[in-house]
């Protein structure tokens, strides 16, 4: 049985980058900002980091690398017998016996200073082995499945799955902004928080897990259910409930290191765009990031059949209710006009359908495949988890509405045109 928390107001291939700790001054992280491969905002949406016309003939690791969170690479001392140290802390060089012919490393400041690691969060276990399943794994998990989206439990299970694959096309990211390596590398005494905005539980609770030092705040105005003979609540996890999605952020100036959001386009409508924008920027700490990811409604290169198919069944009851036909594009806008520093935009290109074409020579066909099909689950997965409601809302007669993808004549065209998902990526800094 789910459990439901309603509270008050309060409150691709093995990436291996050298991470250093977030010691710089916020102008050195703009000057090392600048070095970054980002797309520029004017980049023409086709543009992509991924490609529908990728090869990738091997699936890539999910969790290796320097930039994982549970790596390491601290040697620790190692004390042969403790009952030699004094109580001063010294050791007793007449009770000290050493074998020859075991190495030694003795630093007693240091093994003063290290302790035990803490045992890991259970749900970060259950994600890792989702992590560690491989691409066709995947690809079963992420398979349309459209009543998953009416069911809450059933949903929470598949956008882990989702997640999963979203940190894969990533590159073993969970955000893409500097914030990533600001949680990465923080310590439990640095106080850092963050702000998922209106948003599924599970992705809080997924970057809960991957950035355990920090603290999280999920903010909804819906109830929020999860499968609790599953799963157990990161411990570094807590929801806030607000009335609606309109009202403001209960909570002070200069709170948080990092908001970030994945559903504004489908949650607060276009004219409330703006004073989400505002009030996120009120509750960031100077030098914090806002990262949001959008799929827009509309497509990049459809033919004209899906672009009719969008139109009247998702555009039209999408601009009844006053809500951007082409949020990323907006939200770009209004973050510039608004005073963020060193905003980025990113845009992936995902394949609506596999790309009809044969395969590599070799024996990665079967990875390449299956890394083809995670592209086009993600797209679909994302693309009907925020715009799903209004495809029901226009939807006429019995039954469940089917989607565009479902249609033969557009499935054609699609795959002639190369027709793709374009998800967009943009982050922005709180200077002062």
């Amino acid at each position: 049985m789910p459990i439901v928390h309603k509270k008050p107001l309060g409150p691709r291939e093995n990436a291996d980058w050298d991470l250093d700790p977030m010691t710089h001054t916020i102008e050195e992280e703009d000057e090392m900002l600048d070095g970054l491969s980002w797309i520029d905002n004017d980049t023409d949406v086709g543009s992509k980091r991924v490609s529908s016309n990728d090869t990738i003939s091997e699936p890539p690791t999910l969790h290796s690398g320097r930039n994982s969170a549970t790596s390491s690479t601290a040697e620790i001392p190692l004390i042969l017998d403790h009952s030699c140290i004094g109580p001063d802390g010294m050791p007793r060089v007449d009770e000290l016996h050493l074998s020859e012919s075991v190495p030694i490393l003795l630093d007693l400041h240091a093994a003063k200073k290290e302790r035990p690691p803490p045992p890991p969060d259970p749900f970060l276990l259950e994600l890792q082995k989702k992590e560690n399943a491989g691409l066709h794994a995947l690809c079963e998990h992420l398979a349309d499945v459209p009543e998953a989206l009416l069911d809450p439990i059933q949903f929470f299970e598949k956008r882990l799955w989702a997640l999963v694959g979203c940190q894969w096309l990533t590159f073993g990211k969970q955000l893409q902004s500097p914030a990533h390596d600001t949680l990465l590398h923080a310590r439990p005494e640095d106080g850092r928080k963050v702000l998922h905005l209106h948003g599924p539980v599970a992705d809080g609770w997924v970057l809960a897990a991957k950035y355990p030092n920090a603290t999280f705040y999920s903010v909804s105005s819906e109830d929020v259910e999860y499968p609790e003979d599953l799963y157990s609540m990161p411990s570094n996890h807590h929801h806030i409930y607000t009335p609606s999605v309109s009202s403001p952020i209960p909570f002070p100036d200069d709170y948080f290191d990092v908001v970030v959001t994945r559903t504004l386009s489908s949650v607060v409508k276009s004219s409330q765009l703006e004073s989400v924008l505002r009030e996120s920027l009120r509750i960031l700490r100077p030098g914090g990031w806002l990262e949001l990811h959008t799929i827009d409604p509309t497509l990049t290169r459809a033919g004209n059949i899906t672009k009719h198919w969008i139109e009247s069944r998702v555009l039209a009851p999408m601009e009844n209710d006053f809500f951007s036909s082409k949020p990323s594009d907006r939200i770009l806008h209004l973050m510039q006009d608004l005073g963020y520093h060193k905003v980025k935009n990113a845009r992936i290109a995902l394949p609506t359908f596999p790309i009809s074409r044969p395969l590599s020579p070799g024996g990665g066909a079967g990875g390449e495949l299956d890394a083809q099909n995670v592209m086009v689950y993600l797209g679909r997965h994302f693309y009907e988890e925020l715009y799903g409601q209004f495809l029901r809302a226009g939807h006429i007669g019995a039954g469940s509405p089917s989607w565009w993808w479902d249609s033969m004549a557009v499935r054609q065209e699609c795959q002639r045109e190369n027709t793709c998902f374009g998800l967009t990526i943009s982050f922005g800094r709180k200077t002062r």
